[in-house]
């Protein structure tokens, strides 16, 4: 072995030295310090390391050609075949050079044209609090880590419920409290609007501050900020939304803009389990909403069908109101019929043959013909009312899990907390069901909370400047129609 051969197998054991310490540099969990999200800053990192290494490698192979080449004519070792083939090594070393420095220049030129393209100082009209406030659609400085939980500060406020809670990574709800407008409502018959903006306002801060301080945690500990942007209704969601908005800009933190569906989606997530598998059948069935979802992955939705008039728990809360058991309708009715069981009464479940859709405005219409006829008892009509629904939604779910083959049936959504509709789904879907604890069956933050963290894991956050959405549209989930 010559006296090059054996520098430049040092240079090789430098080198490895050096490579290993770059790799435990890369995962050792070091804060964003740029205007991306954790995706782009991965890749950001390994181009860094890529070239690093580029460089490292080169320097050390021309040393080792140079103090090689020097020893070898001090020893003599060194013929005229082995300096032509020294000046050839040379040559090459030149050449790859010339090539890792044209790549860093263009590194190090696309870098600081990325930072100016997206700014990264303060927008000169706003005051800087704690000097930590970042522009709309640029990423805090400091906030993701590959080494630490991330934990988000959820918001909900499509409707009539305040809520807000603290998650952990998209799984675990370290708080979740919600702060009913039952009793506001309930001397109307139904939500007001206007009534329910107005409470909201009153609510949202109190709320915040309490689902912070049962997790345990302040400001500074949470790493992102959701709110629900829709659907609901536009006023409540304005409130919730543009608080949320507005604590994510004042402290720096990525901003998530939540689907509610998607969130009522998400909350079979907060288990302790592995959570569920893919391809999933999702029936989202609520006050407002009855579909029939494929989830193929995380974010990954097709709508397969649905109700095309009432939704099920609008049905139900008509229902209550019909049978005189005031507002909210939909528990109502479920206590009122455990009363009672089986009679002649027969009220109709529309099938829509041929289609995966559903309708419970004819339902609704037999129910009030029922009560006029004064002929059975309202528990009697309690009890049919309820296996109608549940009949035809656990029929079209069981059908669909058995022909798209599906992993798991997820319910989600108010009307899952059900205990018929449960009981049901559970003895004939051919595939297991899951379905959350009730207390995040009906609206809350928690869930939330879980799909914005499986956002945020995605590396995706929302720009200030997206506004709320009253209807849905499940092709653009994340997004808004």
């Amino acid at each position: 072995m010559t006296a090059a051969s054996r520098t430049r197998s040092t240079g090789c054991f430098i080198l490895l030295l050096t490579a290993i310490r770059l790799i435990w540099v890369y995962f050792d969990g070091t804060p964003n310090p740029l205007p991306m999200s954790p995706v782009r800053f991965r890749l950001y990192r390994a181009v860094h390391v890529f070239l690093y290494l580029g460089i490292v490698m080169m320097a050390v192979n021309g040393l080792a050609m140079i103090i090689g080449s020097d020893v070898g004519f001090a020893l003599g070792e060194l013929t005229a075949a082995d300096i032509d083939g020294e000046l050839q090594s040379v040559a090459a070393h030149a050449m790859f050079s010339k090539l890792f420095i044209a790549l860093v220049i263009a590194h190090i030129v696309g870098v600081v044209s990325y930072q100016l393209w997206r700014g990264r100082g303060p927008r000169a009209d706003v005051a800087v609090p704690r000097g930590r406030l970042t522009p709309a659609g640029t990423y805090p400085s400091t906030r993701y880590t590959r080494s630490k939980s991330m934990n988000v500060l959820a918001i909900e406020s499509s409707c009539d419920e305040t809520a807000a809670a603290v998650v952990v990574d998209g799984r675990v709800a370290r708080s979740s409290i919600v702060a009913s407008q039952v009793d506001l409502h309930a001397k109307y018959g139904g939500i007001v609007p206007e009534v329910a903006s107005r409470q909201h306002l009153l609510n949202i801060v109190p709320v915040m501050e309490e689902a912070l301080s049962e997790a345990d945690m302040t400001l500074d500990d949470i790493d992102a900020v959701a709110a629900t942007r829709g659907p609901g209704l536009v006023g409540s969601l304005l409130v919730g939304y543009s608080a949320g908005k507005a604590l994510a800009y004042a402290r720096g933190l990525p901003f998530l803009s939540t689907n509610h569906l998607e969130g009522h989606v998400y909350a079979n997530w907060l288990v302790e389990d592995e959570g569920p598998q893919f391809p999933a059948l999702c029936l989202v069935v609520s006050g407002g909403h009855t579909d029939f979802v494929l989830m193929e992955s995380h974010g990954e939705y097709r709508r397969l069908g649905g109700t095309r008039d009432d939704a099920a728990g609008e049905a139900f809360d008509k229902a209550g109101r019909l049978l005189g058991l005031g507002y909210p309708g939909g528990p109502a009715v479920s206590k009122l019929a455990a009363t009672s069981g089986p009679s002649d009464l027969k009220l109709p479940r529309a099938w829509m043959p041929g289609t995966f859709d559903l309708s419970f405005s004819g339902l609704k219409t037999a129910v009030l013909h029922t009560v006029r006829a004064g002929e059975y008892e309202p528990a009697q009509i309690a009890w049919e009312f309820q296996e109608s629904v549940v009949d035809v939604l656990a029929g079209k779910t069981t059908r669909l899990a058995r022909e798209l083959e599906v992993a798991e049936v997820l319910v989600a959504g108010g009307v899952a907390a059900n205990d018929r509709l449960r009981e049901e789904l559970q003895a004939r879907c051919p595939v297991p069901v899951r379905i959350p604890p009730p207390v995040y069956c009906t609206d809350n933050a928690a869930m939330i909370g879980a799909a914005a963290g499986h956002r945020l894991a995605l590396g995706e956050t929302s720009d200030f400047d997206e506004d709320v959405f009253s209807t849905n549209d499940w092709d653009s989930i994340g997004s808004g129609p």
